[in-house]
């Protein structure tokens, strides 16, 4: 409980901070927010799967769709 929001503070300040920070600092937290929520479960569960074979074409295009659902979600930020 306590470590999930150290790391996502370190990610975000630290790794982020430096890419949108100078130009866009309210949307390092939506890029931290993009790979905690959306790519890094994703593709752990894509990448597990596959090692035990058992990844099929629905499986991979249903997590795939969501990171691009996440991806769309950060983008459109942009413009609000």
């Amino acid at each position: 409980m306590t470590v999930y929001p150290l790391l996502g503070y370190l990610a975000r300040v630290q790794l982020l901070g430096h890419i949108f920070g100078d130009i866009y600092p309210r949307y390092s937290g939506a890029a931290c927010g993009l790979a905690f929520v959306f790519i890094y479960p994703s593709l752990i569960y894509i990448i597990s799967l596959h090692q035990e074979e058992r990844l099929t074409w629905p499986k991979l295009i249903f997590h795939v769709f969501i990171i691009i659902l996440g991806l769309a979600n950060m983008i459109v930020q942009f413009f609000m």
